[in-house]
């Protein structure tokens, strides 16, 4: 059995999508967030509201042409309490209140028990001595970035950054990157 047909039917069996890039835990299938850590994930669910009529969660007497990004039910604009604007979609997608305060509770709670514990979430046995300038995650030293800067980028610009935020920091996607052992290395950090 290939290496992807593994992968194909470990989806099929776990019901996951991937796994987290804050926490390595696997993504639901349900829901657009991390369910451990909060996270939104990279890849926006798209409701399909073609076809039939669809009536809100909330307010049943109300059609809408709507769905939330992150659980897919069907919301009207009273609702929706903020939107997402991924790379994946050339339109806004509206986030339900149940979805937004859930993710958001999520992500504090694990944020301040990772920065209690003081461990690293993705090594857990490396003490964190960095905290992501982007979303606040504490890092050891194995998982933060920086971007270079100066005319032969030999500098350290922005950061730390975990590899999530990184991302999103860096439209080059890496072009611009600097780990934290390689600035030591390099003798600029």
């Amino acid at each position: 059995m290939s290496e992807i047909q593994k992968q194909k039917r470990h989806k099929q069996q776990t019901g996951t999508r991937g796994h987290c890039s804050r926490c390595a835990e696997p993504l639901s299938n349900k829901v657009n967030y991390c369910i451990r850590c909060g996270k939104v994930a990279e890849i926006i669910l798209f409701w399909d509201g073609t076809g039939r009529a669809h009536y809100c969660v909330n307010h049943p007497q109300t059609k809408i042409e709507l769905g939330c990004g992150l659980c897919g039910n069907p919301i009207c604009p009273e609702c929706y309490t903020e939107k997402m604007y991924p790379f994946s979609s050339p339109v806004p997608i509206p986030i339900c209140s149940t979805c937004s305060t859930t993710s958001k509770r999520l992500e504090s709670a694990y944020l301040a028990e990772r920065q209690r514990s003081g461990f690293c979430p993705n090594h857990t046995n490396q003490w964190a001595q960095y905290s992501c300038s982007g979303c606040g995650a504490v890092l050891c030293l194995d998982c933060v970035y920086f971007t270079k800067r100066g005319l032969f980028r030999i500098k350290i610009g922005k950061g730390p950054f975990c590899i999530a935020c990184m991302r999103k920091h860096d439209p080059k996607h890496g072009s611009n990157l600097l780990s934290a052992r390689k600035a030591i290395a390099a003798g600029i950090l």
